[in-house]
């Protein structure tokens, strides 16, 4: 028939997405709430029926400070993570991370740095073709005392596998 899919339990694709920009901020005394997209990726199923989507994403943060205390301070910060879809020019939010990161205040030059990252499974594929995915960092939120020196967020990667249901 023509039009028609075939189900095949094998039909799969792999989509890479990329970076689109990297987090680099120096002394950060306030919160900051100016999202910034981190990756993007274009997810297309035109041969696959009943679609269902599985996004990975990672990225490292970094945190510096080179701050002295007196006491055993502890710092920190909340980064706000939003993976939202876009299709037929209409955006959601699928999922929203809260990372909160601690760094010890003492004799100086402390750098913490380490990798997120999420897998998320999206079975509600819209009529369209394709969507958009994206990872935005939607806020920096500063913990007590309240200054963190530099902060960074980069190699951020977004990936994509997408298989037809067939049942």
């Amino acid at each position: 028939m023509r039009g028609s899919h075939v189900c095949r339990k094998e039909a799969a694709a792999l989509y890479c997405g990329r970076e689109v920009e990297r987090v680099n901020l120096t002394d950060i005394t306030s919160d900051i709430l100016e999202p910034t997209t981190l990756a993007r990726l274009n997810v297309e199923v035109r041969r696959l029926p009943k679609p269902i989507v599985t996004i990975d994403f990672s990225t490292i943060i970094q945190i510096h400070d080179t701050g002295i205390s007196d006491g055993d301070d502890t710092s920190g910060v909340e980064l706000v993570f939003e993976l939202k879809k876009t299709c037929q020019g209409d955006t959601q939010t699928l999922k929203e991370y809260s990372v909160i990161r601690y760094i010890e205040l003492g004799d100086g030059n402390y750098t913490l740095r380490n990798s997120f990252l999420f897998t998320y499974c999206d079975d509600m594929f819209c009529d369209e073709k394709s969507c958009i995915y994206t990872v935005d960092l939607t806020s920096i939120r500063l913990i007590e005392p309240g200054r963190i020196e530099e902060l960074l967020v980069e190699d951020s990667a977004i990936n994509a596998l997408v298989q037809a249901r067939c049942n």
